[in-house]
């Protein structure tokens, strides 16, 4: 899971820097564009390439991130208390469903076509 967190974190700081370095890029042509004399090519080249190598980066990142959730699995969980402070919970009376014959609260397994409010 520390893989994953890693991955999330420099992924997101990959992506604050593509931003600056396309501000970047498009100061150094307003700057030319103005007659000031930068060597904007050299410049361009160099942010263009920092945007390359942060592609393939971001790429790496992304696969870590997409393998870990691929095999997220997400559960509703719906408490019902009553006014004076009592939880209502329902018996599993299915005996081929896990926890046949105990108590629970409601809710369960999301389907990938499912909303939490369905």
């Amino acid at each position: 899971m520390e893989e994953y967190n890693t991955a999330k974190k420099e992924y997101q700081i990959l992506i604050d820097y593509q931003s600056q370095y396309f501000s970047f890029i498009n100061s150094v042509k307003a700057i030319a564009q103005h007659g000031f004399t930068i060597d904007a090519l050299s410049l361009t080249t160099q942010i263009q390439c920092q945007i390359d190598i942060n592609m393939n980066l971001m790429k790496t990142k992304k696969e870590i991130i997409d393998k870990y959730e691929q095999q997220i699995r997400e559960f509703s969980l719906c408490l019902l208390i009553s006014n004076d402070k009592k939880v209502y919970l329902s018996k599993q009376y299915n005996p081929i469903k896990d926890y046949f014959d105990y108590l629970q609260s409601t809710g369960g397994f999301k389907e990938k076509n499912e909303t939490f409010e369905d």
